[in-house]
């Protein structure tokens, strides 16, 4: 389905893989290889390859899925090359041919599998895979190759999925076919690109944007709703308190768009959303004022 080198790299990878039980509806069966019945994603870091591999097909018995073995009929794969030293990923690859990767862009693999992949948000792209044939859809989120999020839900989804921001709804999404031919609506893709180049701009992530942590969000929403005379000073103070180092240095930003982050705290495990506050009487020029809250995806 894919050359003989990844094919090799993913066999050798698979021998000594041992199914782990989890809560997610991705399996983990080892170290960075991941399962739904119909969805396989392994990040690949071998024999001078690094990428991720991502393979959609007919609904499959974890223990009895065998690459060589699984039927071509049905199934859709695509090999995500990564290249370290720019931090992107520059192709991607089908059983068809390699394609150039020059931004932002959305992809279904099969009926129900769907991947998405965002240049713009962050420093290194986040990708997210979601299979909807389960119950309730799973999400793998993936920060260069590195697996970042493993949730279920239709919450986690509408909160962690990747997004391609800064455009319109004139973006169509890819079409991955079986054969590995990618088409765009009706029509087939007669470039060798894909993807759209996007730019995100929020003003939590400017230099001088005051974030406050989730207690002090808290007391500022109880200040704001208060009618008294003593707003202005508390305001101040808390903002005050505030005005130190950016905590979105210590997140993995998972979505960012014009009004909202969201990000992952690797220290603790916890999903936080990061929120610009608009103040009676601020404008452009003064610092933007941020909230932050702690979210929980799993329910």
């Amino acid at each position: 389905m894919l050359s003989k080198r990844l094919l090799t790299t993913f066999l050798v990878f698979a021998s000594g893989l041992v199914a782990e039980a989890g809560h997610a509806e991705f399996l983990r069966v080892g170290g960075a290889a991941y399962q739904t019945p119909s969805v396989k994603v392994l990040a690949v870091d071998s024999g001078g390859m690094r990428g991720i591999f991502i393979l959609s097909g007919a609904p499959t018995a974890v223990q009895l899925f065998d690459l060589p073995a699984h039927p071509k009929a049905g199934s859709a794969s695509v090999f995500l090359r990564f290249d370290p030293t720019t931090n992107s990923f520059p192709e991607i690859i089908t059983p068809l041919k390699t394609f150039k990767v020059k931004g932002s862009f959305a992809m279904t693999m099969g009926k129900n599998t769907r991947l998405v992949v965002d240049t713009a948000s962050n420093t290194t792209p986040y990708i997210s895979i979601v299979d909807s044939s389960l119950d309730a859809p799973a999400l793998l989120g993936i920060v260069g190759t590195t697996v970042a999020v493993n949730a279920s839900g239709s919450r986690a989804v509408d909160l962690l999925e990747a997004q391609i921001v800064g455009v319109g709804s004139s973006i169509e999404t890819y079409k991955l076919g079986e054969n590995g031919s990618i088409s765009v609506g009706n029509s087939p893709l007669t470039s060798d690109r894909v993807g759209v180049v996007t730019e995100v701009t929020n003003r939590c992530r400017e230099a001088n944007a005051v974030i406050l942590d989730p207690k002090a969000s808290l007391r500022l929403q109880q200040i704001l709703k208060e009618d008294s005379p003593a707003n202005a000073s508390q305001l101040l103070q808390l903002v005050k308190g505030n005005a130190a180092e950016s905590p979105l240095a210590d997140l993995i930003l998972l979505r960012v768009s014009k009004d909202t982050i969201v990000g992952f705290a690797y220290a603790n495990g916890q999903f936080v959303v990061v929120k610009n506050v608009e103040l009676p009487g601020s404008d452009s020029n003064s610092p933007a004022l941020c909230t932050m809250s702690v979210v929980r995806v799993d329910g």
